[in-house]
């Protein structure tokens, strides 16, 4: 057990070392595939006022996205190197670099808290829950942005890249299972049935320069509509879970 422990921390070490620009501008910058994104975040609470985390920010894409120009924003991640590259993107967010797991802030600190692909990289899921939770109002809210491990191309990513072999437990069920322990208003909505368009157009394995072209949409769009009604709900690719304190 010890050994899969080291083994399964120092491949999360290796993949989250340095900051990855390709992957930041893959993010917000590609046409079709940042206009994906906006789509899975539009759960995140319209909080225009107030104090807005994000755990897990790594080079900052979601914060980009969001834009939350009014609220007093944070991002924390234990990488520096990622966070030096966000502080050059995102002028107007307070970056701190710390462990999720024992974060630099009291109790009840903030109003919105936003927890993206953060939780199948953790051991101790418990841990970084409660640690959320803590840090959380009683009156505030908190969304958590998980793939799902049920879904054939998230699944098939998993098994490819071995830092992210977490995923593959990581379905809509057991997460609500989890998180039933410390919420009692729990609401999940399943996105992207069968995002074949990550696939095709990453920036790593794909042809993300197609992101720019008009004909992707006219694609992606008519492939999206047939897969929701092939795909079943429950295997759709992304959970977005939004709990209350």
């Amino acid at each position: 057990m010890s050994c899969s422990k080291d083994r399964f921390l120092n491949r999360q070490v290796v993949y989250f070392k340095l900051a990855d620009e390709k992957k930041f501008n893959w993010q917000t910058k590609n046409k079709y595939f940042s206009k994906t994104e906006k789509e899975l975040l539009k759960s995140v609470p319209n909080y225009k006022k107030g104090r807005f985390l994000e755990v897990g920010c790594g080079e900052g894409g979601n914060l980009y996205l969001l834009n939350y120009n009014d609220s007093l924003i944070f991002g924390l991640d234990n990488c520096f190197e990622k966070l030096r590259f966000a502080e050059t993107k995102l002028l107007n967010v307070n970056f701190i670099c710390a462990d999720a797991l024992n974060m630099p802030w009291k109790s009840a600190s903030f109003d919105v808290i936003l927890c993206r692909d953060v939780l199948h990289h953790i051991l101790d899921k418990e841990k970084i829950i409660k640690e959320i939770k803590r840090i959380c109002k009683t009156d505030g809210k908190i969304l958590f942005v998980e793939a799902n491990g049920a879904n054939p191309i998230m699944k098939s990513f998993a098994l490819f890249e071995k830092a992210e072999r977490g995923m593959i437990k990581n379905t809509p069920m057991r997460l609500k299972s989890l998180l039933s322990k410390h919420f009692d208003n729990i609401y999940i909505k399943m996105y992207q049935p069968f995002p074949i368009f990550r696939v095709v157009l990453h920036y790593k394995y794909g042809l993300s320069y197609l992101g720019k072209l008009r004909l992707v949409k006219f694609l992606f769009d008519p492939l999206n509509s047939i897969f929701k009604w092939l795909i079943p709900y429950y295997r759709w690719a992304y959970s977005v879970i939004l709990v209350k304190c």
